[in-house]
């Protein structure tokens, strides 16, 4: 997918947990890093589909960092 949409999703990201983009990391696990809690993740992978992501492919249960959100929304390996 396009650096657009990539850095879309960093910017989405980062407003809803209310930091900067530049303070997210690929590595960083929604739980341990971004204190994120499952219903948390939940809830933006929605605003992530409102805003034209396609989360088809997206299992929760199975994304614990955001390299594996970004590889679930087809987007490119380094954010």
């Amino acid at each position: 997918m396009e650096k657009t949409k990539l850095l879309q999703f960093k910017q989405i990201l980062a407003e809803f947990i209310g930091v900067s983009v530049e303070d997210i990391d690929n590595d960083d696990s929604f739980s341990e890093d971004l204190h994120m809690q499952p219903s948390d993740l939940s809830d933006f992978v929605h605003i992530l589909e409102e805003n034209g992501f396609d989360t088809k492919r997206v299992d929760l249960s199975k994304i614990e960092s955001v390299a594996d959100l970004t590889e679930s929304l087809e987007l490119e390996d380094n954010i």
